[in-house]
């Protein structure tokens, strides 16, 4: 069975489309109608007309005027916000393609079925499939879910697994080619769903075919990639006709066993390993991933990516599905709110809770860096102990600790059982005791957060990197290897690779060294801190005021820093004018002396015009000697003007 599906969107611009090579034309209905009403009597004789049939399994048509109008509508979008579909049969390939194209109105399921008779290939048939009227039709066709779009092609049945959106429905070739390093960097960051790689001789290889079969099975819900390219290969460690698996958010791949494979043997592989530890719930298979089978530890997590909380709690999802990968009873689904705004509410219903407030913060984020690096732990246990977070016998406990890293461990471990007051008093305490850590923890998270907004906003890159570098935050090699890069995302891309390295003091620097390099984005990107700083309180509806008080004390302060390095570049720039202008009064001085000597001479030498003789040649040559320092001074007076 060799089929693929192929969906993407293509902009409507103006209205106009355009077909190959033909002249830009606007598709309008004929009022033709091509779409076929399936039922008992007709559906067998009109599928055989069609290599390929696209169904529309809809709820029944009420018999009220505004029943049937809703059913008008949906017939004409399709359920598809205003999408309609043009599909394109090969006979040359068994293979064929679906593109949906939005327009600002509402394209027809008539008009879909329309466009293809402006091609040769009649192989294509859209028809409709009532649930009430047409039952025995969908059971014979084997229709179960109302509401979906069945295709059926090869005697094989597709079903549309994902949310009715037009960006969802951008799907590709089942097996992406990696050509050059540019794609390799993409294939690598793509690290939210399921691929696997595969290295092959060409496109013609019977491995590669077997390969690509493999795809069209689990095709769009799992990404495959291959390249023919040997130095691709070698530095994805694959070895002819080898395939590698990634699961979501794993670092090192699998490779498959016992190359070459089989279609079977790879599909057999995917379907043991299809179920990943942590995987991220997309709008194109939520439905597939909500239904899962959830035995054994089914954790729903949701964070924001783009939010700071949001962040670290996914690092943490991240580091526990790496130490339990092994674990095929734990299942980790992480949903991003921001993709699904409209199931907000149900969620917060559903499991009762809050997803407007984070549920993580600073002190659980940054609980290793606080062990490693606090010092002041006594002080802070013992301002714990008077505000009455800690008892005598755990505050005595505690400062008995041989070390500073053993007395935080400790107090946060008796912290844990405080819930949000003991986290907040703690945070309090580490801004008057340990300003500067925990400042730099915050700028640390903060840079990961916006890390997105960063690569496409900072220009400044290589100074960015020089700076790093010679502040010590980052080696000589690391430098390079950002500036090797081209365009600036690409070295910023490079520069947080970088970052993964090390721990939060290069972190840090990085957002301190925006200051100095890209002083107006430093700004913005301060200015948004103050507002999230501004957390209204549900109760009595007050802004607090101390935090955003300190935020704004600091982006003042390093204002004023701004300014003052500006005043201190204004007068280095003022010396530097008063120089050049002392210099070009000392050339005009000697070159005023030697028009003088000139001068003198050359009246001395007409005066005792008698007395020497000159011969033509020599006084030609002192004629042109002063005509040419008399052009030098209007060249000098010409540039001074």
């Amino acid at each position: 069975m060799k089929w693929g599906v192929w969906l993407g969107i293509v902009l409507l611009t103006c209205g106009i489309l355009c077909w190959g090579v033909k002249v830009l034309d606007i598709p309008e209905y004929d009022g033709k109608d091509r779409v076929h009403q399936l039922t008992i009597k007709n559906y067998r004789a009109v599928m055989k007309k069609y290599d390929v049939m696209v169904i529309y399994y809809h709820k029944a048509v009420g018999e009220n005027r505004m029943a049937k109008k809703q059913f008008e509508v949906e017939e004409l979008a399709l359920e598809l916000l205003e999408l309609f579909c043009w599909l394109s049969y090969s006979k040359e390939s068994p293979n064929f393609s679906l593109q949906l194209l939005t327009s600002p109105a509402a394209l027809t399921y008539q008009l879909a079925a329309q466009v293809l008779d402006d091609f040769e290939d009649e192989d294509i048939g859209f028809g409709l499939v009532d649930s009430k009227k047409n039952v025995a039709v969908a059971k014979k066709l084997g229709l179960d879910e109302v509401d979906s779009i069945y295709i059926f092609a090869d005697d094989e049945i597709i079903e549309y697994d994902g949310e009715m959106a037009a960006e969802t429905l951008v799907i590709e070739e089942p097996v992406e080619i990696i050509h050059n390093d540019r794609e390799l960097r993409g294939f690598h960051n793509l690290d939210e769903d399921i691929k696997l790689v595969g290295y092959f001789k060409n496109d013609h290889s019977r491995h590669f075919t077997e390969y690509d079969d493999a795809a069209e099975e689990f095709h769009p819900f799992i990404k495959f990639f291959a390249t023919f390219s040997p130095k691709i290969a070698h530095k994805l460690k694959l070895e002819m006709n080898e395939v590698d698996f990634y699961e979501p958010f794993m670092k090192e791949p699998i490779a498959i066993p016992g190359r070459p494979y089989s279609e079977e043997e790879i599909v057999e592989f995917i379907e043991e390993h299809e179920r990943p530890t942590l995987r991220k719930l997309e709008p194109h298979s939520m439905y597939e991933t909500w239904e899962d089978d959830i035995n054994g530890q089914h954790i729903v997590a949701f964070a924001e990516e783009s939010d700071p909380d949001g962040f670290e709690f996914l690092e943490i999802l991240k580091e526990v599905a790496r130490e339990n990968t092994e674990n095929p009873e734990l299942s980790i689904i992480w949903i991003d709110p921001d993709d699904f705004p409209l199931l907000v509410p149900y969620w917060e219903n559903t499991f009762g809770i809050d997803l407007s407030s984070p549920q993580i913060d600073f002190i659980v984020s940054c609980k290793d860096e606080l062990v490693e690096r606090v010092n002041e732990t006594r002080r802070i246990c013992k301002a714990l102990l008077n505000q009455g977070l800690l008892s005598e016998d755990k505050y005595t406990a505690i400062v008995a600790c041989p070390s500073s890293q053993e007395r935080m461990k400790q107090l946060l471990h008796v912290l844990s059982c405080k819930g949000q007051q003991g986290k907040e008093a703690l945070y309090r305490l580490l801004l008057e005791h340990e300003p500067e850590l925990t400042l730099q923890m915050e700028h640390a998270l903060y840079v990961h957060a916006v890390r997105q907004r960063l690569i496409e906003l900072v220009r400044q890159v290589e100074p960015l990197a020089n700076r790093m570098f010679n502040q010590g935050l980052i080696t000589e090699e690391e430098y390079f290897q950002v500036c090797e890069e081209e365009a600036s995302e690409a070295r910023m891309h490079a520069l947080f690779r970088v970052l993964e390295k090390h721990g939060i003091k290069q972190s840090a620097g990085l957002y301190n060294t925006l200051f100095y390099c890209e002083p107006l984005l430093h700004r913005e990107l301060e200015k948004d801190r103050v507002l999230q700083m501004c957390e209204i309180n549900k109760g009595d509806q007050l802004i607090h005021e101390d935090k955003l008080e300190d935020k704004w004390k600091e982006l003042e302060s390093k204002e004023k820093l701004l300014e003052k390095e500006k005043k201190e570049l204004r007068k280095k720039w003022d010396i530097l004018e008063k120089q050049q202008a002392e210099m070009e009064e000392e050339r005009k001085q000697v070159l005023k002396m030697k028009q003088e000597n000139f001068r003198k001479n050359w009246n001395e030498i007409k005066e005792n015009g008698n007395s020497s003789f000159h011969t033509g040649q020599e006084e030609q040559r002192v004629t042109e000697q002063w005509e040419q320092l008399s052009f030098s001074k209007f060249l000098f007076h010409s540039t001074d003007f």
